[in-house]
């Protein structure tokens, strides 16, 4: 079968860029909190985490990173689920799913205290492209 050229696409990006976001602590509340808004058709493909306070060990404190498209529900964890490392360890981590959002989308960090007697301080760092 020969190789059809019609389907070629030209549409690159040479500009990158990595956002920080403000540090997001439990001590305001359970939730979801709006850490960056993301434009059209960006490809998001480096998430980070800086725990600058974690939950005390064995705690059922938790942090996740999600998103919301425009139209859509939020989706909660569905970047970066919860785990020991993410929540109850300081330091910065490498975490989340590359994803490509063709209309923009929120990124958010949830947290969510339970019953940890320390309240986490956290921040995202995203690094992304804009395609055109």
């Amino acid at each position: 079968m020969a190789l059809k050229a019609a389907k070629i696409s030209n549409d690159s990006s040479d500009v990158y860029r990595m956002m920080k976001g403000k540090y997001i602590t439990s001590a305001d509340g359970d939730g979801d909190y709006i850490a960056f808004e993301i434009p059209k058709k960006a490809f998001v493909y480096e998430f980070f985490i800086d725990v600058k306070t974690a939950y005390t060990a064995a705690s059922t404190g938790t942090l996740t990173v999600g998103y919301k498209e425009p139209g859509q529900a939020i989706s909660a964890a569905g970047l970066a689920a919860d785990t020991v490392v993410l929540s109850e360890v300081t330091g910065v981590k490498s975490v989340g799913i590359a994803r490509y959002f063709e209309s923009g989308a929120i990124i958010t960090l949830g947290v969510i205290k339970g019953d940890s007697a320390a309240n986490a301080v956290a921040r995202l760092f995203i690094v992304y492209c804009v395609i055109n």
